[in-house]
């Protein structure tokens, strides 16, 4: 077929992969690390999503406990949480409900 190494991805310093991560490689094992940007666009939705955590540790639930009550995933929590998946308004309600706050917490 090809040449030796064909179809591999070569090691970069620094590679992006979305426009949401960049990824690095460490010396000398070569470990992919992700870290996360652009996630949280503005500051605002960076406090929404704050409040959000906040209110979920205040009601004494862990990111699996909130899951299993909304059937979601643990995973999808956390994206929202980090600000990766965003909530709509209907959705926003389903949290605030489980929390036992009024869905302005969220919003002022």
């Amino acid at each position: 077929m090809g040449g030796k190494g064909e179809g591999r991805v070569p090691l970069h310093p620094q590679i992006s992969l979305s426009p949401y991560a960049k990824f690095r490689y460490c010396n000398p094992a070569y470990t992919l690390i992700l870290s996360m940007v652009d996630t949280i666009r503005t500051k605002e939705y960076g406090d929404f999503v704050g409040k959000l955590r906040k209110a979920r540790l205040e009601a004494g639930l862990r990111q699996i406990d909130v899951a299993k009550k909304l059937k979601r995933t643990q995973s999808y929590v956390s994206r929202v949480e980090v600000g990766e998946q965003r909530l709509d308004i209907l959705e926003l309600q389903k949290f605030a409900k489980l929390y036992g706050k009024d869905i302005n917490y969220f919003v002022k």
